[in-house]
């Protein structure tokens, strides 16, 4: 019987190698190496002999097709074990390279260039010039010609109303106008009346005598003031005469009980009608300076001297004071002073009595600020009744409106149409208290919308106020300072967008600087690792640093520093441009696909 073998692979000893060989075995009938046949329901035990002279055994198999395993099963078992090896070393590879490279120093250098430090924080866009109308209009509104967003030029019309409803309510005001300017002006003369001062010149006949702090009453009388500088005769004359007597005319005033003559003027003529024993009589007025003699209530008589001879009149008259005046008080109070004397001689407008009374002054003040709130008042409602056109008194847009057709306007106090400049616009916002020292007014800032996206918008603005007094937050103990920011709008700005700010609080032109991370605090002081150049002296060696923090190859240099911004330190001393220095940490890469930071240094490990 010949042998049927399936091909054998050069693998390594396996499992999987054993079982192939094993079927392999089955197959042609041979044994295992070194192994021993098994005795079963085929095998009797016989000696070869034996087996022969029987003839050849029955094969149960006989007649059926041998099976084979297929080649490419062996094949991708090597494949998988080749490819579990490489996949192994292509992941193990960078994480060793990589652990590698972290073990590795990081160093800067000291270089030159500008350093900028900054405040910075967020705020609100608000318009800088911001007009908002409708907060006193009084009426129903029949029209209304805008809405948020549009464009307006100044005087263009928002809304109208219809103030008819207004008349009766600006009468009514416009009579209380009348009775509160009524009040004043008699508080002004109560208070004025405290005050009694001769009327014209003269003599004050009857005056009573008053004490200071006495209290008088109003209407008390103070006397009967007298002009008897010039005395008046009124004489009649027959109207035969009418026509020859004419004011200007001399006269002559004769007085019976002194037997004397005293010359006159005719002063006017009354042309009435006075019916004496059949006579029709005219009145003429005729005045003489008083020689110092005369008293009023003379008998006296006038002739007046014509071309046609002298006419005389037809009855004698009394001579009378040309001016004579009873004085008394109008106001009422406490006398603070009086000149009060009978026959004294007075001035015209010279002070007789002063009174006092504090309550006058309070009516008056009353009186004046009822007056002046009933004007304010009937001045707003004519107003509200000519402005039955709203108009803004600024260009820009129109930023809110609430206010529609019929809506009855009672003049709350809400504005109902905004109007807002957007050519320049301003940014509230908030200095941290830790750097309002920093800042001053006119500095430049940098306003930036958007958060780094391709929408991203940068304006630059100048700081243009700053609030005195700081704010603190409803639930929290940080202080604040309100400031404004002023910037030109390029178009792109709106109100109410929030933006962030950054604004420039010092510049350093020229400055040596180094990376932030090789500043090393140490012992109180600042110092720097420097990598030591051979046959250099660093007289400037900080000596108090444990010689186990600083890296092989480094020396400890004792530095002074300046300002700082977010990625380098300024240096004044120590230091000299081109320097290489160690650095704690050096600056995060990008993350790879399988999220893993590389280059990213650890902080220096104190005492390691």
């Amino acid at each position: 019987m010949s042998e049927n073998k399936l091909p054998v692979q050069n693998v390594a000893p396996s499992q999987e190698g054993t079982e192939i060989k094993k079927a392999q075995q089955e197959q042609t009938g041979d044994p295992a190496p070194g192994a021993e046949k098994k005795k079963g329901l085929f095998s009797k035990n016989k000696s070869p002999k034996a087996q022969e002279e029987k003839g050849p055994r029955r094969n149960k198999f006989a007649g059926k097709e041998k099976k084979r395993l297929p080649r490419w099963i062996p094949r991708a078992v090597i494949l998988a074990v080749v490819g579990a090896g490489v996949w192994g070393l292509a992941i193990l590879f960078p994480r060793l390279l990589h652990k590698e490279n972290n073990e590795e120093l990081a160093t800067g250098f000291v270089s030159r260039g500008s350093l900028v430090q900054s405040v910075s924080g967020y705020g609100t866009v608000r318009p800088l010039k911001e007009a908002k109308y409708g907060d006193k209009a009084r009426g129903k509104v029949t029209e209304v010609f805008v809405q948020p967003g549009d464009k307006v030029q100044p005087g263009d019309v928002l809304f109208t109303v219809d103030p008819s409803e207004l008349m009766d309510e600006l009468k009514s005001a416009q009579e209380e106008v009348a009775a509160a300017q009524g009040r004043v002006k008699e508080a002004q003369q109560a208070l004025s009346s405290l005050t009694t001062s001769a009327p014209f010149q003269g003599k004050l006949v009857g005056a009573p005598t008053l004490r200071s702090g006495q209290q008088v009453s109003q209407g008390m009388s103070l006397g009967k003031l007298i002009d008897d500088r010039t005395l008046t005769l009124a004489a009649y004359y027959s109207y035969a005469y009418e026509n020859q007597i004419v004011p200007g005319m001399g006269a002559l005033v004769s007085l019976p009980d002194s037997m004397t003559q005293v010359e006159g003027t005719v002063q006017s003529v009354d042309h009435i009608r006075k019916v004496q024993d059949g006579a029709v009589l005219f009145r003429a007025n005729i005045t003489l300076q008083n020689p110092g003699t005369l008293a009023a209530g003379t008998a006296a008589a006038a002739s007046i001297p014509t071309a046609q001879g002298e006419i005389m009149p037809a009855e004698t008259g009394t001579l009378q004071n040309a001016r004579e005046e009873e004085i008394t008080l109008q106001g009422e109070g406490k006398v603070t002073a009086s000149s009060l004397m009978d026959y004294g001689e007075y001035a015209a407008g010279q002070v007789l009595v002063r009174l006092e009374n504090p309550s006058l002054h309070t009516a008056i003040e009353n009186a004046q600020k009822a007056y002046d709130l009933a004007a304010k008042k009937a001045a707003q409602l004519e107003a509200d009744l000519g402005s039955r056109e709203v108009r803004t008194e600024i260009g820009g847009m129109v930023s809110s409106v609430s206010v529609q057709v019929g809506d009855n306007l009672t003049a709350a106090g809400t504005p109902l149409v905004a109007v807002s400049d957007i050519s320049s616009f301003l940014v509230e916002a908030s200095i941290d208290e830790l750097d309002i020292s920093k800042v001053a007014l006119g500095m430049p800032a940098t306003v930036t919308t958007g958060e780094g996206t391709q929408s991203e918008n940068t304006l630059t603005g100048t700081l243009i106020e700053v609030a005195m007094e700081a704010k603190v937050g409803e639930g929290s103990t940080a202080a604040t300072f309100p400031a404004k920011i002023a910037l030109e709008n390029d178009g792109k700005l709106l109100p109410n967008m929030s933006v962030s700010y950054k604004i420039d609080t010092t510049l350093v032109e020229d400055a040596l600087l180094i990376p932030s991370q090789g500043v090393i605090y140490q012992n109180g002081g600042v110092c720097a690792f420097v990598r030591q150049e051979p046959g250099k002296d660093y007289p400037n060696r900080a000596e108090n640093v444990p010689k186990d923090i600083v890296p092989k190859g480094f020396v400890p240099v004792t530095i002074a520093i300046g300002i700082a911004d977010n990625k380098n330190t300024q240096v004044l001393e120590g230091l000299s441009e081109g320097e290489e220095i160690y650095m704690t940490s050096q600056p995060q890469e990008e993350e790879d696909v399988e999220g893993m930071a590389f280059g990213a240094a650890a902080p220096l490990a104190w005492g390691r």
